[in-house]
């Protein structure tokens, strides 16, 4: 009996393993042509692959498009994990693999616990197949290098090591998790509350849940203004509504609540909190419990007027995340003990890993990695840009072109660049204005090329902070100044050279 059991549970954590391995390789390669495609950008794939680069290079995670060392913007210390894999000569690669690497490794948790709770249930690799195929699993995965989406994998650890009563492993990779963004330091809080409230460590938990809350508001009120040219957070914008500094903020929540809920209660941040849930057919809501670290996270994506945070294709709900799949595994333990069907709940969790997928290959997939001539032209003009020029880059192209010390998102300091890169296509279509006219307006002029280039490769090349009105003068500015050369004019760039530059070196 025993060698049975071993081999169905080597059979089931090999299986895991396959379907980690699968992702990692498969988004891997679809991050490198993501790259390669030019259909990544500036933010957050060329910053983060500047900043390790300057900090290589005695200038301590330093980035140009922030204007300061952007420990005044994020304590976003798990970076410089990557650090001596730059050292070997793996970067920007190793952030495409890493990311991926460790966002797949958060499915063992969730196996383990599967397996811990629900016995032989399907559900026990079903589980971390969803988890893998979560639609903000997969958008954190290639939407771009985020730092917080390397605290999910941690915090699935973390849980899993307090559930077993294992406090020492699980303050090993909460810390671990606390490195990716000071966010993190209020989800140590709330384990503390889970703990105070639901565990025997009333001490533990405690100083958790204070330690926690200091950390935090010593990192937006102290340490991350000390680090940047505002002297403050400069988040406090998104929550404007809640007053002006965060004792106001509280302030509004626990004396005027009523005046906070048209800020919440609309339709687009209840179909996030249904695209959170509803993937695992809402078994969170029967554990709750274990949504108590989620909280804070959650309620900030909630509270803010900022839309990204409540978007399923963002970065934002990284660690929600693991609470979702922790407290749904409960939940459904507490149906498997009740002998009540779960047909509906397996369908559910099918279609939309389904739908998923469905989602990425019809959304992204194609226009990702499709090797258009442009995308050809673009390779061949960067191969003209020596090494050690200064360079202000167009969005799309900045992440090639970040291992420099001038690096400048265009059109910031072009006047004062070795080279230009300009695009002749409409960089900025259609970033000002709907897509819908737009598109309306293609089709009754018959430019159906415009429309398929939209289709497939669609609103890039990005030429940075600029909207559709202003790039055109911009362009015909810097084509006509006499203090460039044209070096390389094809169909779709232009590279132009400072004439002081000898364009040959």
């Amino acid at each position: 009996m025993k060698d049975a059991a071993a081999r169905e549970n080597n059979r089931g954590i090999n299986s895991v393993v396959i379907a980690i391995i699968v992702f990692v390789l498969f988004f891997s390669a679809f991050r490198i042509m993501q790259h390669y495609t030019f259909t990544n950008n500036a933010f957050d794939d060329g910053f983060n692959d500047n900043l390790i680069w300057n900090t290589l290079h005695g200038n301590f995670m330093y980035s140009d498009i922030k204007g300061y060392m952007t420990l005044g913007d994020h304590l976003e210390l798990a970076t410089l994990l990557f650090l001596p894999f730059y050292l070997l000569g793996l970067g920007p690669w190793i952030l495409y693999f890493g990311q991926t690497l460790l966002v797949a490794l958060g499915a063992i948790p969730v196996y383990w616990l599967s397996k811990e709770r629900l016995g032989n249930s399907p559900f026990v690799f079903l589980l971390p197949l969803a988890y893998l195929l979560y639609v903000p699993t997969v958008n954190i995965t290639f939407q771009g290098y985020y730092p917080i989406a390397l605290s999910i994998t941690p915090l699935l650890f973390a849980a899993y090591y307090l559930i077993k009563d294992r406090y020492l492993p699980f303050t090993v990779w909460l810390l671990l998790a606390c490195l990716a963004q000071e966010n993190i330091y209020l989800v140590a809080a709330f384990f503390g509350l889970y703990i105070l409230f639901f565990k025997n460590r009333k001490v533990f938990g405690g100083a958790l849940f204070l330690l926690g809350l200091a950390a935090f508001f010593l990192a937006i009120t102290v340490i991350i203004p000390h680090f940047n040219s505002g002297g403050q957070f400069a988040y406090y914008g998104r929550f404007a509504y809640l007053g002006r500094s965060v004792p106001e903020m509280i302030a509004t929540l626990l004396l005027r609540p009523w005046s906070v809920l048209p800020y919440v209660i609309t339709p687009d941040k209840i179909w996030y909190v249904l695209g959170l849930f509803w993937p695992l057919a809402f078994l969170s809501f029967r554990s709750p419990a274990l949504l108590i670290p989620a909280l804070p996270i959650l309620a900030q994506n909630l509270l803010t007027t900022y839309r990204e945070m409540y978007q399923l294709g963002s970065r934002y709900p990284s660690a929600i995340i693991p609470f979702v799949f922790i407290s749904a595994i409960f939940g459904l333990e507490q149906i498997l003990k009740q002998n009540r069907p779960t047909g509906k709940i397996r369908k559910t969790m099918i279609v939309f890993m389904i739908l998923s997928l469905t989602y990425f290959f019809l959304g992204f997939f194609v226009r990702y990695t499709a090797v258009t001539p442009n995308v050809r032209e673009g390779h061949e003009i960067l191969k003209l840009i020596p090494a050690d020029a200064s360079i202000s880059a167009l969005g799309n192209l900045y992440p090639h072109v970040s291992h420099r010390k001038n690096i400048w998102l265009f059109p910031k300091n072009w006047q004062r660049a070795d080279y230009i890169v300009l695009c002749k296509l409409d960089p900025t279509w259609p970033i000002a204005g709907g897509y819908g006219p737009a598109l309306k307006k293609l089709a009754a002029s018959g430019n159906y090329g415009k429309i398929l280039e939209y289709i497939f490769i669609g609103e890039y090349p990005l030429p940075g902070p600029l909207s559709k009105r202003d790039y055109p003068p911009v362009y015909r500015q810097i084509s006509a100044s006499s203090s460039f050369k044209i070096v390389a004019d094809g169909r779709y760039y232009r590279l132009l050279a400072r004439r002081s530059v000898d364009s040959g070196r």
